[in-house]
């Protein structure tokens, strides 16, 4: 009896030492090289809950999206704003977010980017709350839940003559202030060993759940502030004012800077997209196989699709952000081997975008980036 005991405990110890508990080693620091490589609807699944696991993402098909490099904070453009900050990460075309860390957390505590109405007035955004990415030590069941926002002011005033003119005399407010509201909840649900094209890692799985709420409130002198979202979006189109609810699965290793491989869910529970560090495959289409460019790219907007050797029939393209969530979507019908089909983009923030083109039976035929600029 005494050995079976013995053999049980062996057995329970040996699981208990095979869980990774990850130290503040894997917060990002200066000097580490971001790269992501992004996989449009992969063939994988999300597995259950669960310890000792394997997922094989090996045959994974990524493309390379952004490659940055984290810096000294001090060497940012706006580092006058952010002089708490220990390091940043540019992103293109000009885009920079600072973070700050200990022992304990990794936090995002701001980031410059365009304001969230008409998408043309640049603002430095700090979090009301640092809102942390990466926490250590951290372990499988570990759980944990935050809350923070962030907001902009400007006067009403600083807007172009073309949008101050959609909005009646009766109602343009001194001050326009945007405020959105975080809620997000962290588990640490499962650990394993993840394989990746580029390597094989010892991980923690992350479910990630957060939730986003975009509020506007404008000021007058007689009516002080008032929550304005529903007069607003009356005149904006398009406005990011409905909760918006993301769910993704992040992958830690003690040997890798921040996540190594994120799932981003799709709305009916599926993976929409697969991003992951390390090298991805090559983008170059050899002669004769199917292809799509863009042009201008950069683009103010305006973008000439150019599709070549696609058998005829009905393709899907998809305008992505960097986390691989689609943004915008039409279907065409291709009656050609070479085609040029017009699209203009003036809505789309500042910043850099993936273009995704898919067939008739959802095989993601390539994936290229695309950057959009504002004048």
């Amino acid at each position: 009896m005494k050995k079976i005991v013995t053999l049980y405990l062996l057995f329970l110890s040996f699981g208990l030492f095979s869980q990774p508990v990850l130290t503040s080693a894997y917060f990002p620091k200066s000097g580490d090289i971001l790269r992501t490589n992004i996989a449009r609807n992969p063939d994988i699944t999300i597995s259950a809950p669960g310890p000792n696991q394997v997922w094989d993402f090996s045959r994974v098909n990524g493309r390379n999206v952004l490659t940055s490099e984290y810096k000294p904070a001090d060497q940012a453009q706006a580092y006058q704003d952010y002089q708490d900050a220990d390091i940043f990460l540019p992103i293109p075309p000009s885009f920079e977010r600072f973070f700050a860390s200990d022992t304990k957390m990794f936090n995002e505590i701001g980031f410059t980017s365009l304001d969230p109405i008409v998408q043309l007035l640049s603002f430095n955004v700090r979090y009301n709350e640092p809102y942390t990415l990466y926490r250590a030590p951290l372990k499988y069941e570990d759980v944990s839940r935050q809350e923070t926002s962030f907001f902009t002011t400007f006067p009403f005033d600083t807007l172009p003559d073309t949008i101050v003119n959609q909005v009646p005399p009766t109602f343009r407010p001194d001050t326009i202030s945007v405020r959105v509201f975080i809620k997000r909840s962290d588990k640490v649900d499962a650990w394993g060993t993840l394989h990746l094209p580029s390597n094989s890692y010892s991980v923690l799985r992350q479910k990630n759940i957060e939730i986003r709420r975009t509020r506007i409130f404008a000021y007058s002198p007689v009516l002080g502030w008032s929550d304005a979202t529903d007069i607003i979006k009356g005149f904006f189109s398009g406005l990011p004012v409905e909760p918006d609810t993301s769910i993704t699965y992040s992958f830690f290793s003690e040997t890798n800077s921040g996540p190594v491989a994120v799932i981003q869910v799709d709305s009916i529970g599926g993976v929409a997209s697969l991003t992951y560090g390390g090298w991805a495959t090559a983008t170059k289409n050899p002669g004769g196989q199917a292809s799509i460019t863009a042009k201008p790219n950069p683009t103010y907007g305006k973008v000439n699709f150019t599709f070549d050797n696609l058998t005829p029939g009905r393709y899907h393209l998809e305008i992505l952000n960097i986390l691989g969530k689609p943004v915008w979507d039409n279907y065409y019908n291709i009656n050609s081997t070479h085609k040029v089909i017009k699209e203009n983009y003036f809505f789309l923030p500042k910043g850099t975008y993936l273009y995704s083109l898919s067939d008739s039976q959802n095989r993601v035929l390539t994936i290229k980036k695309l950057i959009v600029l504002k004048p």
